[in-house]
């Protein structure tokens, strides 16, 4: 299954990534502790969280996000670890170990593929032990995927679908993968990709 690089990703699907960022930046509060996963949807809500927010404590393993918010007064930590160059992510046992020490009120998760039978999943496994552990360490947890990955898998699972609080989605999610999540009691919002200050949302909660 083609893979596109991080620098390929930015480029993509960047209506989608702007109206998940949109309806993510609603369910944080000035001074919450985030944990922000590794992935061009997270560095697009970081971009308008830069704008919203005076006081928050970042945690993540992405070096763009870090790069990003150098110039904030925000606290920022790193997790350390070994550079996976495709995805410009901190992975593997250092970035576990610093996970394990801290505690975060939310985590804004990215994914590869969703599917149905495997969950939310990444083809690196390094990196989906990475994931974990940042589920692990957070009280909430938020996925952040547009709709051209669900309804596919890639190799290393690192959630299952009822392990994250809400999946947050675009307008072209497909109708038997949300009915799905419906059936099984499962929280989603798909946004709608409409351009101007109001953004409309749809929302399910099965």
């Amino acid at each position: 299954m083609f893979n596109p690089s991080f620098r390929e990703k930015i480029y993509l699907q960047q209506a989608e990534k702007q109206a998940i960022a949109k309806v993510a930046l609603g369910y944080i509060e000035e001074g919450d502790t985030l944990i922000l996963d590794a992935g061009s949807t997270t560095l697009t809500l970081v971009r308008l969280m830069k704008r919203h927010f005076r006081s928050l404590y970042i945690i993540t393993n992405s070096v763009p996000i870090a790069g990003e918010l150098v110039d904030t007064r925000f606290e920022l930590l790193l997790t350390g670890g070994q550079v996976r160059h495709h995805s410009m992510a901190l992975i593997g046992p250092a970035a576990v170990r610093t996970l394990e020490l801290y505690h975060a009120d939310k985590a804004f998760m990215c994914a590869t593929g969703v599917s149905i039978a495997k969950g939310y999943t990444t083809p690196n496994p390094y990196e989906a032990e990475t994931k974990r552990a940042m589920l692990r360490a957070a009280d909430q947890a938020f996925a952040l995927v547009d709709s051209s990955k669900l309804g596919r898998a890639t190799l290393a699972s690192f959630a299952a679908l009822e392990e994250i609080d809400l999946l947050i989605t675009d307008e072209g999610a497909p109708k038997d993968f949300l009915g799905h999540l419906e059936r099984q009691g499962l929280k989603y919002r798909a946004a709608e990709l409409e351009a101007g200050p109001a953004l409309k949302q749809v929302s399910r909660v099965g």
